[in-house]
């Protein structure tokens, strides 16, 4: 279901069923060695059972051109060294979920207790319910998403889940030019006062970005919020996967610091959970149809293992997590409001940050921040302009994470 808004008036809506069919072809061939190539196709529903044949042969030739090194494909028993002989498909197997069901361990979702053509009505109400003035446009989107994963070793596991999202656009006018900011909500679960608490911090960000001043060249402690976090976390993700292990990618070693040798900061404890509540990016099984758990990956700045779905950590020869979308960063020693006091640019908005996973570099240009002198304020002077840039290879040992997660 799609909705959309301009201000607060609904200017169209449209409903859509569609069906995605992708398949991954392996080929298992020598030259020398044995190799296990694989290639991933689309099949589209309107295809001609010729037109269908034709794709995978093709996919079956290109495979033929991929040289990796042989791994197993997920067995129902979970088994990546000696698979059992494989079973017969079941519809009515432990693994099926249906539509309005919660896979074993997943979170139930309350936008499977009714169509979700009725929950669009409560989520706009939701949206614009005392408002105000400073909303320009939104997009709103719900999805039920019903998937289903079979392999030619006899998995075969199916399960539903919801993705939510709102594409808000606020404005507001400033002395030399209005200023518009772009917000991307995304959920699984109807929870109003998340909405609402996302809503009224976007408005708020916009109207002080309307009155932000240029932002001083000036060296200071720099504190990130939102999503810039997620962004320089991908670092320490990317790091300590199986993938960038089995490239030589990644220079973290299990047992040891994943944080360099002095640390004087906070040590930080990253996991990755499948079942994160009013996520979209939660499920109880990968795409190679591996079961996934809550799996803990660096423990107070210590590396446990690699993470990774089983081709890859089946090449280091260690239990697969399965690929996992949610990831976890524990609290630190320090409330915000503390982290906020003395000299401090907090950067709340950038036009773009990125994080290099093979370096560390980091940087983007600040779209607004709160510089405080003496933390005399909760925040300070809305800024605007310039840029940041490091690596975190130079800063993670002097990191203070906040008591509070968002």
């Amino acid at each position: 279901e799609e909705l959309f808004f301009i201000r607060d008036r609904v200017d169209m809506n449209r409903s859509k069923e569609v069906e995605h069919f992708q398949l991954t072809v392996y080929r298992d061939f020598e030259e020398g060695k044995p190799y296990r190539g694989s290639v991933s196709l689309r099949l589209y529903p309107g295809s001609t059972e010729a037109e269908m044949e034709q794709t995978i042969d093709n996919g079956a030739f290109a495979a033929g051109l991929v040289r990796n090194e042989p791994f197993p494909l997920v067995h129902p028993s979970v088994s990546t060294r000696e698979p059992p002989a494989r079973p017969p498909p079941r519809q009515d197997a432990p693994g099926h979920v249906g539509p309005g069901q919660a896979a074993p361990g997943q979170t139930a979702s309350r936008f499977a207790e009714k169509d979700l053509r009725h929950w669009l009505k409560p989520l706009s109400e939701t949206l614009y319910s005392n408002a105000g003035e400073g909303i320009n446009s939104a997009e709103l989107f719900l999805d039920r998403i019903e998937t289903r994963i079979m392999n030619s070793a006899g998995v075969d596991v199916s399960f539903t889940r919801y993705r939510g999202a709102i594409d808000l656009i606020t404005e507001c006018q400033g002395d030399k030019e209005e200023v518009e900011l772009s917000k991307f909500i995304e959920f699984s679960d109807f929870v109003p006062d998340r909405i609402v608490r996302l809503r009224d911090q976007q408005l708020r960000l916009c109207r002080d970005r309307a009155v932000a001043a240029a932002t001083p060249s000036m060296e200071s402690a720099v504190m990130l919020t939102g999503e810039p976090v997620k962004e320089f976390f991908q670092y320490y993700l990317a790091q300590s996967s199986a993938e960038s292990a089995y490239k030589g990618l990644s220079i973290l070693k299990p047992g040891q610091s994943a944080q360099g040798a002095e640390i004087r900061g906070d040590l930080f404890t990253l996991s990755l959970d499948p079942d994160l509540p009013n996520s979209t990016y939660s499920s109880p099984w990968d795409l190679d149809g591996y079961p996934l758990k809550k799996t803990a990956v660096i423990d107070r700045g210590r590396l446990l293992n690699f993470w990774g779905p089983l081709r890859f950590c089946h090449y280091l020869g260690i239990k697969p997590s399965g690929s996992i979308g949610n990831v976890v960063v524990e609290g630190g020693s320090r409330p915000m409001a503390t982290l906020r006091q003395g000299p401090c640019l907090e950067v709340v908005s950038f036009s773009d940050f990125q994080t290099n996973p093979l370096t560390g570099d980091f940087g983007g240009e600040i779209r607004l921040a709160y510089l405080s002198k003496d933390g005399s304020r909760d925040r300070g002077l809305p800024v605007s302009g310039g840029s940041i840039s490091g690596n975190i290879l130079n800063v993670q040992g002097e990191m203070t994470l906040s008591r509070e997660r968002q």
